[in-house]
């Protein structure tokens, strides 16, 4: 497994120079990296929730230096074709039974049936992909990052919703570009903000979430997923003042991990809207819209 991987093509992201190396995402058919009979017993640990912590990692690197990172899994119903080398969400859905952020995903699911969910910084498509499963009529996909791009098509293809998915490789802002920062150890930290140690790939476009919306002729959001490294306020806050309230999302998962780097307090902001907390996690904050509960 290991000498396959040695040998896939290359592709390179480059701004100015290359700084990543990366084996295509769909050298090889789904199926090809199937986790071996001889990692039953890594797979064991996982099942038995043992994968947490410093035990996780030690789990993970084994599994990278026996098999190689990509492997190709199915979880709740979901083909992923995954690289745990440098991917962080691609990690924690090999090492979590049942995948990551289930909480999050049930309150998705509640609302998201025959409607219309978004995904802000959708990555290699995990949450794109359980609410095209759990039953979205409709799932805008948004992610900017040229690598992570390629592998979400794969996964979005492999799992034959390509019909419902809208995939659109842009940022959310105001209308223009910006740098796109990238740390090379995980394709999901792009970010608009410069961080200590990640570089500049290219620059990217810029859209308000508002005129996303009206240009794929969304008239209500079921459920809205964001995960954008700290801009999570700058993309959400003009949304908000711009749009009506029938628009707005029944269900928000938005992630709260690097909320230090936010300007303003979406968080406040959402709750003097209408909406409340049903549940936090370590990472996240699940928010449901209440009509008629304004503050």
């Amino acid at each position: 497994m290991k000498d396959a991987y040695s040998k896939c093509k290359y592709m390179y992201i480059s701004h100015g120079r290359s700084i990543l190396r990366r084996p295509h995402a769909n050298q090889k058919p789904w199926g090809a990296y199937a986790p071996p009979k001889a990692a039953r017993f890594l797979s064991r640990l996982i099942d038995l929730r043992l994968g947490r912590g410093r035990l996780r990692k030690a789990i993970l690197r084994r599994w990278e230096r026996r098999f190689g990172p990509l492997v190709d899994v199915k979880i709740r119903g979901v083909s992923y074709r995954l690289n745990i080398r440098d991917n962080a969400t691609d990690r924690k859905i090999l090492a979590y039974p049942g995948g990551p952020d289930r909480i999050e995903m049930a309150a998705l699911a509640e609302h998201c049936q025959g409607g219309t969910f978004v995904d802000i910084g959708a990555n290699t498509g995990h949450y794109t992909l359980q609410m095209a499963k759990a039953g979205a009529a409709q799932v805008i996909a948004i992610e900017p990052n040229p690598a992570a791009l390629e592998r979400l098509r794969f996964n979005v293809a492999l799992n034959g919703v390509g019909d419902r998915v809208n995939i659109l490789p842009i940022a959310l802002g105001p209308e223009g570009t910006r740098p796109l920062f990238l740390h090379a150890a995980d394709l999901g930290n792009a970010s608009l903000l410069q961080q200590t140690g990640a570089v500049p790939i290219q620059s990217v476009p810029l859209r308000p979430l508002a005129k996303i919306l009206q240009a794929q002729r969304v008239e209500r959001v079921a459920g809205l997923k964001i995960d954008i490294e700290g801009m999570e306020d700058r993309a959400l806050i003009p949304f908000f003042q711009r749009s009506l309230r029938y628009v707005w999302p029944a269900c928000i998962i938005i992630e709260t991990l690097h909320s230090e780097r936010w300007e303003k307090d979406i968080f406040s902001l959402l709750l003097s809207l209408g909406y409340r907390v049903l549940r936090t996690t370590r990472e996240n904050a699940v928010l449901e819209f209440r009509p008629g509960g304004c503050g």
